[in-house]
């Protein structure tokens, strides 16, 4: 059973404009589900790392996985976790496959080094 809101709580969050006011300034459930996404995108400190590190210009995998370090399996996992959020993307370049950010992928790279105290 759904308890109501008491006439106090009522009256104290009146001024907020109620339940309504409240959730009417609350981004949508799609919008929110989105952002709640790339959170867990950006869970790992490994995929962190990829990111920073793409900053940096296209590099392929022999690279990134000097960087990280962590078996091939790993990174290809990790890769593919960072395309599907279309925060990178890939290219062949002759028998290198190269990985760059996404315009999306740059404000979160940005994001995360300002967070971590290294923002320019």
């Amino acid at each position: 059973m759904r308890r109501r809101i008491t006439r106090e709580i009522a009256c104290e969050i009146a001024p907020l404009g109620g339940v309504k006011g409240i959730s009417g300034r609350i981004p949508p459930k799609g919008r929110l589900e989105k952002v709640s996404s790339i959170h867990g995108v950006l869970s790992d400190p490994v995929r962190l790392r990829l990111l920073l590190a793409l900053r940096e210009g296209r590099l392929c995998v022999c690279v990134l996985r000097e960087i990280v370090s962590c078996p091939d399996t790993r990174l290809s996992y990790h890769l593919s976790i960072l395309r599907r959020a279309h925060l990178i993307s890939s290219a062949r370049d002759g028998s290198y496959l190269r990985y760059c950010l996404t315009a999306g992928g740059r404000r979160v790279a940005g994001g995360i080094l300002k967070e971590a105290g290294k923002g320019d």
